[in-house]
C-alpha cells in the first residue's frame, strides 16, 4: 500500500484536505457513491470521531461520510466494512472466481447494504483492490 493517492479533481482534494483537517487521519483511499464518501484510513493512525465531527464534515461536504479502518485480516476488514450491521460469518466460495459470502442477521440486512446499496458498492471496491475479491453475497 502507498502512503496517498492522486487526487485530479479539485473538490476531492478540498474534500480530502478538510477530512484530514478535520479528524487528524489522513486516508490513504477512498470510494465516493451518490451520497456516501468513504475514507479508509491506516489500522495504526485510526481513533474514534465524534459523531457531531463527522455530521458538520458530512454538512460541509454535503455526502454522508464514513471512516474505515484498514485491515490486512480479510475478516477483520469486511466487519468494519459492513458496520454497525453485526456480520454472523464469513466464507469463501471455491471456484475459478473469488465470491464472498457474508452472513448478516436478516433484520440487519438493510444496514449491511446502505441506502442504495452504498455500503456494498464500497466493500466490493476496497476488497477487490487489497483482496482481489470478485464478488460479494450478503446472505
Amino acid at each position: 500500500m502507498s502512503r496517498g493517492f492522486k487526487i485530479m479533481d479539485p473538490a476531492l482534494f478540498a474534500a480530502v484536505s478538510l477530512f484530514s483537517t478535520t479528524t487528524n487521519m489522513f486516508p490513504f483511499d477512498y470510494y465516493e457513491t451518490d451520497n456516501l464518501l468513504t475514507f479508509l484510513v491506516r489500522e495504526d493512525e485510526f481513533h474514534p470521531v465524534p459523531k457531531t465531527v463527522l455530521q458538520e464534515l458530512s454538512r460541509q461536504l454535503k455526502k454522508r461520510v464514513r471512516v474505515v479502518a484498514f485491515s490486512e485480516d480479510l475478516e477483520t476488514f469486511v466487519k468494519r466494512l459492513f458496520a454497525p450491521a453485526k456480520v454472523e460469518w464469513i466464507r469463501e466460495k471455491a471456484g475459478a472466481k473469488r465470491i464472498l459470502l457474508v452472513k448478516v442477521d436478516a433484520f440487519q440486512k438493510g444496514i449491511a447494504l446502505g441506502r442504495n446499496a452504498a455500503k456494498l458498492k464500497t466493500a466490493r471496491y476496497f476488497l477487490n483492490k487489497y483482496f482481489k475479491i470478485d464478488s460479494i453475497r450478503i446472505v
